[in-house]
């Protein structure tokens, strides 16, 4: 993850170091936030991390101390609290915020242990308690096709299986979902794009078209060496 510092400055993200490295407007390395302990600005296993609400002051990261440790832009600790796992319904679990609003709650995703969907869910950090679900969605790694052409008939993958690719506004007051239950064939397909507001309604939808390309093995075996 990167977060850009109004002044040009850039955060990146360390997670197997536990700590961000700072860069400067032209690249130069400025210096080390955080590192790896359970003490104050430190982190067990890194998290999510962004702006605290809309302004660009503050920097909230969470671990797996289940803990929300807050800093200044300049990298300097300035405390951390506990957030509760929250409960949704029946057997939904929120484990982790993915970004947090100025007012202290956060917006999560809702799993559930045999169901295969989530919920998009807006909750307190310090009791667990859901106040809003502003979307639910199902996991997809297959969709079956009944075309009279027999060559695309029974199964096919998904564009994207398995992934829940949902983007926040940088101030939270909205969120965008990719509903990757995509409509069409192996040929040419649309992937549905959703934009939703914190009370739930929905502000736009719309669908772009996509084409799979196969690639060849020594392209997959290239991405499979860089990753």
């Amino acid at each position: 993850g990167v977060l850009p510092i109004p002044d040009g400055r850039l955060w990146i993200h360390q997670v197997d170091d536990n700590q961000f490295r700072t860069y400067g407007i032209d690249g130069e390395f400025m210096g080390l936030v955080g590192r790896e302990g359970q003490g104050p600005g430190e982190f067990n296993g890194m998290r999510e991390f962004g702006w605290w609400g809309p302004g660009r002051d503050t920097i909230w990261v969470g671990d797996l101390n289940r803990r929300v440790s807050l800093f200044d832009a300049n990298g300097e600790f300035v405390r951390s609290f506990p957030w509760v796992v929250a409960m949704h319904l029946e057997g939904f679990r929120v484990e982790r915020p993915y970004l947090v609003l100025s007012d202290g709650t956060g917006l999560g995703r809702a799993n559930h242990d045999e169901l295969n969907d989530f919920r998009i869910v807006r909750y307190d950090l310090m009791n667990g308690r859901v106040q809003q679900e502003l979307a639910r969605l199902t996991r997809y790694d297959f969709t079956r096709f009944k075309i009279g052409n027999p060559r695309i008939n029974g199964t096919t993958p998904l564009p994207i299986p398995d992934h829940e690719l949902v983007a926040f506004a940088p101030n939270g007051r909205w969120l965008v979902i990719v509903d990757r239950a995509a409509v069409g064939t192996p040929d040419v397909g649309q992937l549905p794009v959703h934009a939703i507001a914190l009370d739930g309604d929905t502000l736009w939808s719309r669908t772009f078209p996509y084409t799979p390309l196969e690639i060849s093995q020594a392209e997959r075996d290239s991405i499979l060496d860089d990753r």
